[in-house]
């Protein structure tokens, strides 16, 4: 395996000190993670896994940091994969019986964990060890998942869910870093039109590899929903509070309004009808009812900002991104303007999520790459997003494709 900046893939075997053959970066791993809080699961989670002597199956070079890394995620990481504390010890008690049967869960817990961990390290060579390492077990478990994943049983099905959060945690916390490394690098560099294209391609496959990912849950979802929803894992996937149409309250009524313009993107007299208007529409339609089921959880939550994470069902912005259809997906890939302007509103429900490691900046991305797709000529219809994520779009003129106009 050759070793990429990325982390998706690096030959780093040894992770006590060791030298990364190819950046020469030493890979320090002895500096502690800073103090976080500890969860009353954590000791039963970790002597349960090493009672069944699961991480003797686990290569050599990750079983000295395995128990450190499983305490990590019992403690920590887990109250960053479910909102409230049933979904979270859910987690906790099933992933032991599921890590038992399918070696690709463990793998899929320690490389979470070790991304994670890098998060809470001031040395940024031991955040690449273990974000190195992240990679390592992610790949490791990732050829054994796609063998089951082709056939969904009523056996593999929660093991299979895990393993597919595990994919979008990590793929998602990427995307983020891939997409602040490139525009930031790119800012420095003269324009041209190949290089603007060059890099508006590059941040549309990352963006979408990530959505894609997420997407990629309804693979598992819904061959084996039934299940899910009766399994140990119920009170991670069912959300009875969602199922019905909510109406949008008075505080969101103008917020509501800006998200009924966007349908005159290709619903107006100016534009003929072509075939994947009907893919916008059904887009258009689930994120306004993505909208109106986070906008009734933020009504309904605490208003004191709560230390240990967002203070509503955080879970509820993914509905849209889940539900995404291949054929907008495909329209995403093919630059579609109006698509993307629906992906930058997106990323306002990703803003509502505070204080998750590995969300944090994905709507700033989402919206920026969405600036530089449709270009300026088409940047009124992303002022909403922009200003609500807190993106300077004049910062990406430089970069951004030039696109025709839009009209209403």
């Amino acid at each position: 395996m050759n070793c990429q900046k990325r982390n998706y893939i690096c030959s780093l075997r040894t992770f006590d000190a060791a030298v990364c053959p190819t950046t020469k970066h030493v890979q320090n791993l002895h500096q502690q993670p800073n103090a976080l809080l500890l969860s009353p699961t954590e000791p039963h989670f970790t002597n349960v896994l090493l009672q069944q002597d699961i991480l003797s199956r686990l290569p050599k070079s990750i079983r000295p940091y395995a128990a450190t890394l499983l305490h990590h995620f019992s403690s920590n990481t887990v109250t960053t994969m479910g909102f409230g504390t049933t979904p979270q010890q859910a987690w906790c008690t099933a992933i032991p019986d599921m890590a038992l049967k399918h070696d690709f869960v463990i793998h899929g817990v320690l490389a979470i964990a070790a991304l994670h961990l890098s998060t809470t390290l001031d040395s940024a060579d031991a955040r690449e060890g273990y974000q190195n390492m992240a990679a390592l077990e992610l790949n490791a478990g990732l050829m054994r998942y796609m063998n089951e994943v082709r056939k969904v049983t009523s056996d593999n099905v929660e093991a299979l869910f895990a393993f597919s959060t595990a994919i979008s945690l990590f793929n998602t916390f990427q995307a983020r870093n891939e997409c602040r490394s490139l525009v930031g690098s790119k800012h420095a560099d003269p324009y041209t039109p190949l290089s603007a294209h060059m890099t508006v391609s590059e941040a549309v496959q990352i963006v979408c590899r990530a959505l894609r990912t997420l997407r990629g849950a309804q693979l598992i979802l819904v061959p084996g929903w039934s299940k899910l929803q009766d399994g140990p894992l119920r009170s991670v996937v069912r959300r009875e509070s969602w199922s019905a149409a909510i109406p949008v309250t008075n505080a969101h009524l103008d917020e509501e309004k800006r998200l009924r313009i966007l349908e005159s993107m290709w619903s107006n007299t100016h534009r003929s009808y072509e075939d994947h208007f009907d893919t916008l529409r059904q887009t258009w339609q689930s994120l306004c009812g993505s909208f109106a089921i986070v906008w009734s959880l933020l009504d309904t939550a605490p208003s004191s900002h709560s230390s240990s994470g967002p203070s509503f069902d955080w879970t509820s912005i993914f509905h849209f991104s889940v539900q995404c259809s291949l054929a907008f997906a495909s329209l995403l890939e093919q630059q579609c303007i109006e698509a993307w302007v629906l992906v930058a509103h997106y990323g306002i429900l990703h803003a509502e999520v505070e204080g998750l490691w590995w969300l944090d900046g994905s709507a700033a991305n989402l919206v920026a790459t969405a600036a530089l797709v449709i270009g300026t000529n088409n940047w009124k219809w992303i002022a909403w997003p922009a200003a609500r994520v807190g993106t300077d779009l004049e910062s990406l003129r430089s970069m951004a494709l030039v696109r025709p106009k839009v009209c209403s």
